[in-house]
Protein backbone atom coordinates (compact mmCIF):
# COMPACT_ATOMS: atom_id res chain seq x y z
CA UNK A 1 0.00 0.00 0.00
CA UNK A 2 1.35 3.77 -0.53
CA UNK A 3 -0.44 6.11 1.41
CA UNK A 4 -2.95 3.78 2.08
CA UNK A 5 -3.74 3.00 -1.18
CA UNK A 6 -3.69 -0.81 -2.12
CA UNK A 7 -1.00 -1.10 -4.59
CA UNK A 8 -2.19 -4.67 -6.36
CA UNK A 9 -0.43 -7.21 -6.83
CA UNK A 10 3.22 -5.02 -5.97
CA UNK A 11 5.38 -7.81 -9.22
CA UNK A 12 3.12 -6.34 -11.54
CA UNK A 13 5.24 -4.23 -13.36
CA UNK A 14 2.71 -2.05 -14.78
CA UNK A 15 0.98 -1.25 -11.57
CA UNK A 16 4.52 -0.24 -10.22
CA UNK A 17 5.34 2.37 -13.20
CA UNK A 18 1.69 3.61 -12.71
CA UNK A 19 1.61 4.17 -8.76
CA UNK A 20 5.55 5.64 -9.70
CA UNK A 21 4.55 7.94 -12.32
CA UNK A 22 1.24 9.07 -10.10
CA UNK A 23 3.70 9.37 -7.22
CA UNK A 24 5.99 11.72 -9.27
CA UNK A 25 2.91 13.87 -10.58
CA UNK A 26 2.08 14.27 -6.46
CA UNK A 27 5.28 15.10 -5.66
CA UNK A 28 6.21 17.78 -8.84
CA UNK A 29 1.89 19.43 -8.81
CA UNK A 30 1.82 20.59 -5.58
CA UNK A 31 5.68 21.18 -4.12
CA UNK A 32 7.05 21.62 -7.06
CA UNK A 33 5.19 24.06 -8.80
CA UNK A 34 4.78 25.77 -5.84
CA UNK A 35 1.00 25.68 -5.32
CA UNK A 36 -0.77 24.89 -1.91
CA UNK A 37 -0.73 21.07 -0.77
CA UNK A 38 -3.24 18.86 -2.03
CA UNK A 39 -6.15 18.93 0.16
CA UNK A 40 -9.61 20.35 1.15
CA UNK A 41 -11.02 23.10 -1.50
CA UNK A 42 -8.61 22.30 -4.43
CA UNK A 43 -10.17 21.38 -7.86
CA UNK A 44 -7.98 18.73 -10.38
CA UNK A 45 -9.70 18.48 -13.85
CA UNK A 46 -8.46 15.03 -15.35
CA UNK A 47 -9.03 14.49 -19.11
CA UNK A 48 -8.16 12.33 -21.85
CA UNK A 49 -8.71 8.15 -21.26
CA UNK A 50 -9.60 7.83 -18.05
CA UNK A 51 -11.14 4.27 -18.46
CA UNK A 52 -7.47 2.74 -19.45
CA UNK A 53 -4.84 5.40 -17.96
CA UNK A 54 -3.42 3.65 -14.72
CA UNK A 55 -1.97 7.06 -13.78
CA UNK A 56 -4.88 8.37 -13.67
CA UNK A 57 -7.10 5.64 -11.35
CA UNK A 58 -3.56 5.90 -9.29
CA UNK A 59 -3.76 9.20 -8.89
CA UNK A 60 -7.17 9.82 -7.57
CA UNK A 61 -6.79 7.07 -5.58
CA UNK A 62 -3.71 8.70 -4.02
CA UNK A 63 -5.49 11.98 -4.05
CA UNK A 64 -8.49 10.60 -2.32
CA UNK A 65 -6.28 9.95 1.05
CA UNK A 66 -7.47 13.99 1.23
CA UNK A 67 -11.31 14.42 1.68
CA UNK A 68 -12.98 17.56 0.08
CA UNK A 69 -11.12 17.53 -3.28
CA UNK A 70 -13.12 17.84 -6.42
CA UNK A 71 -12.56 16.23 -9.74
CA UNK A 72 -13.46 17.21 -12.95
CA UNK A 73 -13.12 14.56 -15.59
CA UNK A 74 -13.91 15.27 -18.92
CA UNK A 75 -13.04 12.01 -21.83
CA UNK A 76 -14.30 10.88 -25.24
CA UNK A 77 -17.10 8.34 -25.49
CA UNK A 78 -16.57 5.35 -24.10
CA UNK A 79 -13.65 6.22 -22.21
CA UNK A 80 -14.78 7.35 -18.72
CA UNK A 81 -13.74 6.24 -15.32
CA UNK A 82 -14.21 3.47 -13.90
CA UNK A 83 -17.19 3.38 -11.08
CA UNK A 84 -14.73 2.06 -8.65
CA UNK A 85 -12.14 4.51 -9.22
CA UNK A 86 -14.97 6.97 -8.88
CA UNK A 87 -16.68 5.36 -6.13
CA UNK A 88 -13.23 5.10 -4.10
CA UNK A 89 -12.93 9.31 -4.28
CA UNK A 90 -16.31 9.39 -2.98
CA UNK A 91 -16.32 7.11 -0.17
CA UNK A 92 -12.97 9.14 0.76
CA UNK A 93 -15.28 12.41 0.70
CA UNK A 94 -14.22 14.01 -2.72
CA UNK A 95 -16.33 15.15 -5.22
CA UNK A 96 -16.92 13.76 -9.14
CA UNK A 97 -17.77 16.01 -11.75
CA UNK A 98 -18.77 14.45 -15.11
CA UNK A 99 -17.91 17.39 -17.52
CA UNK A 100 -19.31 17.67 -21.61
CA UNK A 101 -16.01 19.79 -22.24
CA UNK A 102 -12.08 20.16 -21.55
CA UNK A 103 -13.50 23.71 -21.25
CA UNK A 104 -15.65 23.03 -18.42
CA UNK A 105 -13.48 20.79 -16.88
CA UNK A 106 -10.64 22.82 -16.49
CA UNK A 107 -12.73 25.99 -15.83
CA UNK A 108 -11.64 27.16 -11.89
CA UNK A 109 -9.47 24.16 -11.75
CA UNK A 110 -6.45 24.48 -9.80
CA UNK A 111 -4.21 21.51 -11.85
CA UNK A 112 -5.18 19.87 -14.67
CA UNK A 113 -3.83 16.42 -15.60
CA UNK A 114 -3.76 15.56 -19.43
CA UNK A 115 -3.72 12.29 -20.62
CA UNK A 116 -3.09 10.91 -24.05
CA UNK A 117 -5.98 8.78 -25.83
CA UNK A 118 -4.35 5.74 -26.82
CA UNK A 119 -5.68 5.46 -30.62
CA UNK A 120 -4.69 1.72 -30.55
CA UNK A 121 -7.87 1.48 -28.03
CA UNK A 122 -10.28 3.13 -30.13
CA UNK A 123 -13.12 1.93 -31.76
CA UNK A 124 -13.07 3.44 -36.07
CA UNK A 125 -16.46 5.20 -34.69
CA UNK A 126 -14.66 6.19 -31.79
CA UNK A 127 -11.58 7.48 -33.70
CA UNK A 128 -13.68 10.00 -36.45
CA UNK A 129 -14.98 11.72 -33.60
CA UNK A 130 -11.29 12.36 -31.77
CA UNK A 131 -9.50 15.27 -33.63
CA UNK A 132 -7.09 17.53 -33.10
CA UNK A 133 -5.44 18.69 -29.64
CA UNK A 134 -7.12 17.16 -26.21
CA UNK A 135 -5.80 20.54 -24.57
CA UNK A 136 -3.89 23.35 -26.11
CA UNK A 137 -3.76 27.11 -25.37
CA UNK A 138 -6.99 28.50 -27.00
CA UNK A 139 -9.04 25.92 -25.04
CA UNK A 140 -6.57 27.03 -21.40
CA UNK A 141 -7.42 30.49 -22.68
CA UNK A 142 -11.53 29.97 -23.32
CA UNK A 143 -11.66 28.87 -19.69
CA UNK A 144 -10.01 31.49 -18.22
CA UNK A 145 -6.95 29.27 -16.58
CA UNK A 146 -3.83 29.77 -19.24
CA UNK A 147 -1.48 31.69 -16.50
CA UNK A 148 -3.12 30.21 -13.29
CA UNK A 149 -3.17 26.60 -13.75
CA UNK A 150 -0.41 23.53 -13.53
CA UNK A 151 -0.33 21.32 -16.16
CA UNK A 152 0.53 17.62 -16.08
CA UNK A 153 0.57 14.68 -18.00
CA UNK A 154 1.50 11.20 -17.08
CA UNK A 155 3.76 11.17 -20.27
CA UNK A 156 5.58 10.47 -23.07
CA UNK A 157 3.24 13.23 -24.61
CA UNK A 158 2.52 12.82 -28.69
CA UNK A 159 2.95 15.98 -29.88
CA UNK A 160 1.85 15.46 -33.50
CA UNK A 161 -1.48 17.40 -35.03
CA UNK A 162 -4.13 15.61 -34.57
CA UNK A 163 -2.60 13.32 -31.78
CA UNK A 164 -5.62 14.31 -29.44
CA UNK A 165 -3.10 14.93 -26.59
CA UNK A 166 -1.61 17.59 -24.99
CA UNK A 167 -0.62 20.50 -27.81
CA UNK A 168 3.49 21.61 -27.97
CA UNK A 169 1.74 24.96 -27.91
CA UNK A 170 1.18 25.18 -24.06
CA UNK A 171 4.85 24.77 -23.71
CA UNK A 172 5.69 28.70 -23.09
CA UNK A 173 3.18 28.63 -20.17
CA UNK A 174 3.66 29.29 -16.43
CA UNK A 175 1.82 26.65 -15.14
CA UNK A 176 3.86 23.61 -17.69
CA UNK A 177 4.82 21.07 -14.92
CA UNK A 178 5.99 18.40 -17.44
CA UNK A 179 9.51 18.98 -18.01
CA UNK A 180 9.35 18.91 -13.47
CA UNK A 181 7.98 16.17 -13.92
CA UNK A 182 10.66 14.48 -16.04
CA UNK A 183 13.20 15.70 -13.62
CA UNK A 184 12.03 14.27 -10.33
CA UNK A 185 11.17 10.90 -12.33
CA UNK A 186 14.70 11.01 -12.99
CA UNK A 187 16.49 12.08 -9.92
Amino acid sequence: ALGGVPGGNAGDPEIIAALVAASVVLGTGWFGAGAAQAGPGKTIAVVGDLKYGRTVHSLIKLLSVHDGITFRLFSPPSLGLPEAVAEHARTHGNTIVECGSVVEAVSDADVVYATRVQRERMTEELHSQVRGSLLNRELLEQAGVAQDIIIMHPLPRDSRHDAYDLSSDVDGLPGLAIFKQTDNGLK
